[in-house]
């Protein structure tokens, strides 16, 4: 019985991990593409932002 909850435990963890850091890579998305329509260029590759 401990280890069926250890399993569920487990189990659990690792989908909110990965939920998690799937809403992390969208939000950064999101924020890059607002960033972007702002005027400002964002150099591929680089984290250098330029004036358009």
């Amino acid at each position: 019985m401990g280890k069926q909850t250890f399993d569920r435990t487990k189990k659990t963890l690792i989908i909110l991990l990965v939920v998690l850091y799937i809403i992390s890579i969208t939000s950064a998305s999101v924020a890059a593409s607002w960033f972007s329509e702002e005027g400002y260029k964002i150099a591929s590759g680089t984290h250098e932002a330029e004036k358009k």
